[in-house]
């Protein structure tokens, strides 16, 4: 029987711790590479994009709701102006279907011109499910959207709103004339935190 050399004995041990320590190098580092590309895969930014009345939120707050822009019926004066016995209709849009978050929202108005006077209109909205009048110079509406993966359609909130000018034959109305009369929706839409 061959006797084996002490130098090939010590070869052969620092070979094999050679093989252990790699192993064990190779066994951690894949494991802690597992365990980052399961996080990064499970953890990804949510959508949030916000569209008001066909408009980018993201570039604006304020939306202009011109009147006579609005106007549906104009028998006593023509389609470009608005007039006693004048009415009209419009919608504020908030689409909150590219979010995947529950957002928050609230919309007040305001005249964009607050030194002119502007005419007794009187303004009702579908809102809350009922026709109610609304005073303009103070109104303020608010609500929540849930985030619905499966119906990105109940993501989307219209109120209503109709007008009217109505005709009062005991006061001159000409101190109106020649007006635009335009109201500001200020919108805040953000994401819900709670």
């Amino acid at each position: 029987m061959k006797k084996i050399k002490g130098s090939t004995v010590r070869i052969l041990v620092i070979i094999a711790m050679f093989v252990a320590v790699v192993g064990c190098a190779i066994a951690t580092s894949a494991a802690r590479f597992s365990s980052l590309l399961s996080f990064d895969s499970t953890h990804r930014a949510a959508g949030w994009w916000v569209v008001v009345n066909d408009e980018d939120f993201s570039t604006t707050d304020t939306f202009n709701l011109s009147l006579a822009e609005t106007v549906t019926v104009y028998d006593l004066c023509d389609e470009t102006k608005v007039c006693p016995g004048s009415m009209g209709t419009f919608d504020l849009t908030i689409d909150c279907r590219y979010c995947e978050t529950n957002a928050n929202w609230s919309v007040t108005f305001s005249k964009q011109t607050p030194l002119v006077d502007y005419p007794p209109i009187q303004f009702k909205t579908n809102f809350s499910g009922q026709d109610e009048p609304v005073d303009f110079s103070s109104a303020n509406f608010s609500g929540d959207i849930a985030y619905t993966p499966n119906n990105t359609a109940s993501q989307v909130v219209t109120i209503t709103f109709t007008w009217i000018w109505p005709i009062a034959s005991y006061m001159s109305e000409n101190q109106y004339a020649g007006n635009d009369y335009v109201f500001n929706a200020n919108v805040v839409v953000q994401q819900d935190l709670t």
